[in-house]
């Protein structure tokens, strides 16, 4: 008997779709605020990536306009490559997100070029490449205002989305 789980949002509403055999489950999740900032250890983020499917990583930061990490993202990075380590038959997409500065092809390539990096860090540590999906996104899925510098803050991000394993584990 197959079974999956689908966790999936449009703005702030969220459902989840729970498939076992031939029977779904549909559950209104609703409109949601998460506490995402909260998630610092490969505990939490396992915790999220279980529960919802997707975690923002905030602590993951880049010289503007740039690909290039600061320092200061290692820690989290050390924390997702443990957490991968935890579970080591789960695959990851890598998303990149951009607020609205900037042209949109610019930003789209901007968060390619971010997800990437990440993969290549994590790839650097032992995770194995095959587990990681790098995608950009650009500025198409904001979660805040982006007329504000604390609104394209939030928008800047990785974001780590469960999918399935690998066939065969």
């Amino acid at each position: 008997d197959a079974e999956a789980t689908l966790t999936a949002r449009k703005n702030d509403f969220w459902v989840t779709v729970e498939a076992v055999s031939r029977y779904y489950t549909l559950t209104e999740i609703g409109s949601v605020s998460l506490d995402f900032d909260s998630v610092t250890d490969a505990s939490s983020i396992a915790d999220m990536l279980e529960r919802y499917g997707h975690v923002p990583l905030y602590a993951i930061q880049f010289l503007p306009g740039r690909a290039d990490m600061t320092p200061a993202s290692d820690a989290i990075l050390g924390e997702v490559s443990a957490m991968l380590n935890d579970h080591p038959t789960w695959r990851l997409r890598v998303e990149g997100h951009t607020d609205n500065t900037g042209t949109k092809m610019g930003n789209l390539t901007l968060s390619f070029k971010r997800a990437s990096a990440v993969v290549r860090w994590l790839a650097a540590k032992g995770v194995r490449r095959a587990r990681l999906d790098p995608q950009g996104v650009g500025d198409a899925r904001p979660v805040a205002d982006n007329t504000t510098e604390a609104g394209r803050g939030k928008n800047r991000r990785i974001e780590l989305v469960k999918i399935p394993s690998l066939p065969g584990q």
